[in-house]
């Protein structure tokens, strides 16, 4: 799956290391990690320090946000790799996935949103990224399915993780 996202100088052991990442995984079946240090610096690419929100839990099934500050959509991209290396995270049913950011050269807005097989979660992301005038992130809210259908209740829960991760680590204004 990397091969096909990713540039292959990615791909070497010294970018990617997955050890330290996996021994921190939580023993709920979610990440458990306060922060990802991580901000790799290659000449082509920086991979971004990821943030993670609070866990949520509706009828069994766990929801849980992730950000990143990026400045390029191969930042953005790089940020959903490093964090789909995670093992909790890489086995969650769901992995929606939203960014926005302004091009520093140009100023060119660039935005994208990928549902990742629940229909309409990443255009609801991205609708709360660009309602709240957030720039410069990326977003992953990823759901373990529990075993009960929630029907709507799902998008309730996957904007407000989006929302919850994003307000905490000062991507939003306290009022959005």
């Amino acid at each position: 799956y990397l091969q096909d996202i990713l540039p292959s100088f990615l791909l070497q052991s010294e970018l990617i290391d997955t050890e330290e990442e996996e021994a921190s995984d939580g023993e709920d079946g979610v990440a458990s990690e306060e922060g990802d240090t991580d901000t790799t610096t290659t000449s082509e690419l920086r991979i971004p320090e990821i943030y993670q929100g609070e866990v949520y839990v509706d009828r069994k099934s766990r929801f849980q946000g992730f950000c990143a500050r990026v400045q390029s959509v191969s930042e953005a991209e790089a940020f959903r790799a490093r964090l789909l290396e995670r093992k909790k995270v890489s086995v969650a049913t769901h992995n929606m996935f939203a960014y926005r950011l302004r091009d520093a050269a140009t100023g060119q807005l660039h935005a994208n949103r990928d549902d990742d097989g629940e229909g309409g979660a990443g255009d609801k992301m991205l609708s709360l990224l660009d309602l709240c005038g957030v720039e410069d992130a990326a977003v992953v809210v990823s759901r373990w399915y529990g075993g009960i259908k929630l029907g709507p209740d799902r998008f309730k829960w996957i904007n407000h993780c989006t929302k919850q991760v994003l307000q905490e680590h000062g991507f939003l204004r306290s009022s959005s």
